[in-house]
């Protein structure tokens, strides 16, 4: 049985997407000689923190620091983000232009990227339009923040690159699997092309059951446009239509609860807002309001 990854085992009180004070307590040295900052959360549990990635961050022993738990895993593995001690996401700053470059981007296309800095001189590269005039060196560039994960700023621009607006959210379309996948963050994708030529990108874990394979053309709802720059597409589901009734296997059932059985071993989980039916037996009838990451969000018919 495959847990469903919209319950993770979680033992902490921490919640995903949300920020809690914490306090910064010291700087030590892993055996493999990593270094890395010590803090505990609100519930006086312990955590850790990338020395490399958070260094220009600045932190003083018994600070207090406003950290937003990005993830939790199936695991319990808790992914920590830091409040970036001058920048917030969705808010406009002036960034200094250091240079322009050409490079190749995920997708093996070149394109024209400036160069810039930000006030701890990181440098920080957005991709931009062809024909962009260039500006000098030192000029002020206002950007947005869209999202920074692990200290890295990730910014906008009005004349960036940025397939935004091409597609509708809750439209569907027909993308191709090219025959390649690309790893960001250690997590594998998947990379489409649309009808226009325009590349996007689909995670490919939640996906294993659907069998994708390179060359195949799929149907993908437009769920959302992401702060990561990229759509969020959801594939059809091989079994499963949105608004339909299926039969699902029962696992378990209490008062509050119902637990039941997807065509893919996914354990998926109800809370229940009417009376179960009185003479349920080892299978149900449940309507599928939609798919999230490949597995059925359920309610009664």
């Amino acid at each position: 049985m495959k847990k469903n990854p919209l319950y993770p085992v979680n033992t902490s009180k921490l919640l995903e997407r949300e920020s809690y004070p914490f306090i910064f307590h010291a700087e030590i040295v892993m055996p493999d000689g990593e270094k890395k900052y010590v803090l505990t959360d609100p519930f006086g549990i312990r955590h850790m923190l990338s020395y490399e990635l958070y260094k220009h961050y600045g932190f003083e022993k018994g600070q207090q620091i406003q950290i937003r738990v990005d993830k939790i895993s199936c695991s319990g593995k808790i992914y920590l983000e830091p409040a970036h001690p001058h920048y917030r996401e969705g808010e406009w700053y002036d960034f200094s232009f250091l240079r322009s470059e050409i490079r190749e981007n995920i997708f093996g296309i070149m394109e024209t990227v400036w160069i810039l800095q930000d006030i701890s001189q990181q440098e920080i590269a957005i991709a931009m339009q062809a024909g962009v005039e260039t500006p000098l060196s030192g000029e002020l560039i206002q950007c947005k923040v869209n999202r920074i994960k692990k200290a890295h700023i990730s910014l906008s621009h009005p004349q960036a690159k940025t397939n935004k607006g091409l597609l509708q959210t809750g439209s569907w379309h027909v993308f191709r699997i090219e025959n390649k996948e690309v790893i960001i963050d250690d997590i594998p994708y998947f990379v489409l092309l649309d009808h226009s030529g325009h590349h996007h990108l689909l995670k490919k874990r939640p996906f294993d059951d659907y069998n994708i394979k390179a060359g195949q053309e799929i149907q993908c709802k437009i769920v959302k446009w992401s702060n990561k720059g990229i759509y969020i597409l959801e594939p059809q589901h091989p079994v499963y239509q949105e608004n339909q009734d299926y039969h699902f296997d029962v696992l378990t059932t209490s008062d509050t609860t119902l637990l039941v059985l997807d065509v893919f071993g996914n354990d998926i989980e109800l809370e229940a807002t009417d009376p179960w039916p009185e003479e349920m037996g080892n299978t149900i009838l449940l309507k599928v309001k939609e798919i999230r990451k490949g597995v059925p969000v359920l309610q009664l018919p």
